[in-house]
């Protein structure tokens, strides 16, 4: 059976995800408090102080981007390394948006290091050129979920503020506040569920392509050498770039991570660990097992913003102790 790591993006993000593993699991604690060194080089605060402050709730807002894109792949990569300690390490990784680079630096194509280096460009970038973006008219991502088919067409007037696919039911626009305004107005009246992401800029966007050149000049090359690790794009576009053009399109171009989990091999079993802070693969994961013939495979998340996360962890080991026997 395969093990398959998915990792999340922006709008992932929650106060206090992870607190049970960071207090009760050294070696998640050990792994992020190193990456929270790292990341430190680039911040003026440590990321445990800003996501552990004990006057935020999982509830509160957390939208700050020079927290929050820091904040996501340590909690992701911490997670990673955990269970590589354990002794669970993937076979496939797979990531959308912020994810994907988490999901390079695991399978060796990018180091931490310049992971870091190329968000906190990425912040830069962003605050330079659209400043604090919280304000009117601002920018912003929604998700809207869909029943099917029709519900799916009736966004079509929409396609060009359409950022991403999750699963074949949730789909994520992302533009200027008055176009997300509209298509909150289009659910409402027409009863699609949708909610606004916990996100200030408009990633996915043709917004972004004002940072492209500063972007390009300035990010560090891809520099891994690679591994035995399968990288899966979640990336849509015309063709997959290499360098700092193919950085910079994880950033601007359109994800769906349906569409590149539906290219895993026919037939085999899978074991999907859901390493998002929220676990917003569990949904479209089970919807897609069976689509690829993955009849005994699972899926199995990791933290949730309703806590527990300990007690998974417990699962997951003596699921994966259970697998190694009767293998």
């Amino acid at each position: 059976m395969k093990r398959v790591f998915c990792y999340a993006g922006q709008g992932s993000q929650y106060y206090q995800m992870g607190r049970e593993l960071y207090e009760g699991d050294r070696a998640f604690r050990a792994v992020f408090d190193r990456y929270d060194a790292l990341a430190s080089v680039h911040r003026r605060t440590r990321l445990a102080a800003v996501i552990y402050a004990k006057d935020r709730r999982a509830s509160d807002p957390f939208e700050a981007i020079e927290d929050t894109h820091f904040a996501i792949p340590v909690i992701q990569l911490a997670l990673t390394e955990m269970l590589d300690f354990k002794g669970y390490t993937p076979d496939v990784v797979i990531g959308t948006s912020l994810g994907e680079y988490v999901a390079l630096v695991v399978a060796g194509r990018l180091s931490a290091d310049a992971l870091f280096k190329m968000l906190a460009l990425q912040v830069s970038l962003l605050r330079s050129e659209f400043g604090d973006r919280r304000g009117e008219p601002g920018q912003g991502m929604a998700s809207v979920f869909v029943k099917d088919d029709s519900e799916s067409d009736s966004l079509v007037p929409f396609a060009g503020s359409f950022a991403g696919r999750v699963g074949q039911d949730t789909v994520v626009f992302s533009g200027l506040r008055p176009a997300l305004d509209r298509i909150m107005d289009f659910c409402r009246l027409h009863g699609l569920l949708a909610q606004r992401m916990s996100v200030p800029y408009a990633f996915h966007n043709v917004l972004m392509e004002r940072i492209r050149p500063g972007f390009v000049a300035c990010c560090p090359e891809p520099d891994g050498p690679g591994s035995s690790i399968t990288h899966m794009t979640c990336s849509v576009g015309p063709e997959q770039r290499d360098g700092r053009e193919g950085l910079f399109d994880i950033l601007r171009r359109p994800f769906d991570f349906h569409e590149a989990f539906m290219r895993l091999d026919k037939g085999e079993s899978y074991h999907v660990s859901d390493l998002s802070p929220s676990g917003i693969f569990i949904r479209p994961v089970r919807a897609s097992l069976g689509r690829v013939g993955a009849h005994e495979s699972r899926v199995v998340p990791l933290l949730s913003v309703f806590g527990s996360d300990l007690t998974r962890l417990s699962a997951y080991q003596r699921e994966g102790s259970s697998a190694a026997s009767a293998s």
